[in-house]
């Protein structure tokens, strides 16, 4: 193959020639922005060159300008690149397995690629040699701060009411969600209670464990059973240990304004380091003042340094909108600002999900964090009920053309009837036969398709009107329980 000319912005010129030092590629650089870059430029930069040493040119990805013509007027092929710059490398690791498009950015050809290569740049921080390399801190196994994700703490609350195996049913739902970290919430003095749970969740699961509490008799019991990290310490509670294994989260003693939170955790900070106590600061997320929340955080990084920890579960709680885009905002600022552990709960339906929502845009902020791009087009994403580009069919009307309207026309089915409902895992479709003799029939499945399948198998309808009827509540079942949403049976047919 020959050469390959590139064509990009003049301010990237530098840094690609870094990204594909090795390959045999030309760089030019036209105008500021590579997505801007006018036709009429490239065929001005272009005129005299000889482009029969090159086997083709590569335009930026989201370049929009005639490539045909450009081709025509050339005599070279012109391609799409990929619309991220930092995303060369991969592309021309690559080139010989792929088709290269003038219509299509290159992203889009190599899109599996890229999802390997990004969640490899993820993955790669559980690499035995990657902690080696890089952990300095630890809570409990995890490691923490950069180069490392952002560690996710997942709270169960009330243990001090709940059960053993309900607090171990959810500590293992945690983690299967994507929680690093499970914390132990306790509200009344229960030491023993403290002790129980601790030891018997880090021997089940081998998890670092961190306790919720303030009560000084809690935390005792708390150390002596291996906890891992304490939320949450203030400055009387300074004074009452020494010599604790475990990090504690050091919150401020006045939350009134951002000075206050300030003042209250220079001195408790201060007092922590002389008694040689692992500090995490947390000057708490306030839902009401929530950039001024956060501009504390980034002035204590900036003076101290120390790692961070913020309870995103202040925010979702407190505000009536959906928690997957809150989780995934507020993940970027913390990369942006230093933090490095969020706890979160899901305390309530609203926030159900929201460590899983975490974990993925806990994915998504780190890899754009290290590649320096936009948490965009990296091969997964948070859209649940949108999407980026929306795909449909237009048809040209044919034949006699209707208006739909509705019936209020009813023909009970002669075999029976259906009652639908759903819980957290599955649609339940109970057959209620119309003769007393025959046996009930309950249908369990995860979607519409195979509830539908399963009724026509068992021969469990008799007219179109009721199948379509199933059909539509069945759809709705589906709908409710992959989003979180309530569900009612509509009676009417």
């Amino acid at each position: 193959m020959k050469k390959i000319l590139l064509i990009t912005s003049k301010k990237l010129v530098k840094r690609i020639k870094e990204i594909l030092r090795g390959y045999d590629v030309d760089i030019i650089g036209i105008g500021d922005i590579a997505s801007l870059i006018k036709e009429e430029d490239i065929i001005k930069a272009l005129k005299d060159i000889n482009l029969t040493n090159y086997s083709f040119v590569l335009l930026p990805g989201n370049l929009r300008v005639n490539v045909k013509r450009l081709r025509k007027i050339f005599g070279i092929p012109f391609y799409l690149g990929t619309k991220h710059y930092r995303d060369l490398d991969i592309l021309f690791k690559h080139l010989n397995e792929i088709k290269l498009s003038d219509k299509i950015p290159a992203d889009n050809i190599i899109k599996d690629i890229l999802i390997k290569e990004n969640l490899k740049i993820y993955n790669n921080t559980y690499n035995k040699e990657f902690i080696k390399r890089h952990a300095t801190n630890f809570i409990g196994s995890i490691p923490f701060g950069r180069p490392f994700p952002i560690r996710i703490i997942a709270e169960i609350n009330n243990c001090d009411e709940k059960k053993m195996d309900e607090i171990y049913s959810e500590a293992i739902y945690y983690l299967k969600s994507g929680a690093d970290i499970i914390d132990l919430g306790f509200e009344d003095t229960k030491p023993d209670k403290v002790e129980l749970v601790v030891k018997h969740i880090k021997r089940k699961l081998n998890v670092p464990i961190s306790i919720d509490t303030m009560d000084y008799e809690n935390i005792k019991s708390g150390i002596k059973s291996g906890c891992d990290l304490i939320l949450s310490f203030n400055e009387e509670l300074l004074d009452k240990f020494n010599n604790i294994p475990a990090y504690i989260v050091l919150i401020p003693n006045k939350l009134d304004s951002l000075e206050d939170k300030i003042t209250s955790l220079n001195v408790a900070v201060k007092k922590a380091m002389r008694k040689g106590f692992k500090i995490i600061l947390d000057p708490i997320l306030n839902v009401e003042r929530i950039f001024e929340s956060l501009l504390c955080y980034k002035l204590l990084k900036e003076k101290y340094n120390l790692p961070l920890l913020a309870g995103l579960g202040n925010i979702t709680e407190l505000i009536d909108a959906d928690s997957i885009g809150i989780n995934a905002l507020l993940c970027k600022l913390c990369y942006e600002i230093g933090i490095d552990l969020i706890l979160t709960t899901e305390a309530s339906d609203k926030t159900k999900g929201s460590v899983r929502e975490l974990h993925i845009a806990n994915k998504m902020m780190y890899i754009s964090y290290m590649k320096k791009i936009p948490p965009k087009d990296l091969g997964f994403d948070l859209l649940i009920l949108k999407e980026k580009r929306l795909k449909r069919d237009v048809h040209k009307l044919e034949g006699k053309i209707i208006k739909a309207k509705s019936t209020n026309k009813t023909i009970l089915d002669k075999k029976g009837y259906f009652k639908i409902f759903i819980d957290n895992e599955n649609i339940y479709c109970l057959f209620i036969p119309a003769s007393q003799k025959a046996e009930r029939i309950t249908i369990i499945g995860k979607n519409a398709k195979e509830i539908c399948d399963t009724i026509l198998q068992h021969n469990l309808v008799s007219n179109f009107q009721h199948a379509m009827y199933l059909a539509r509540e069945l759809q709705k079942a589906e709908f409710a329980l992959k989003y979180q949403k309530s569900y009612i049976q509509d009676e009417d047919l």
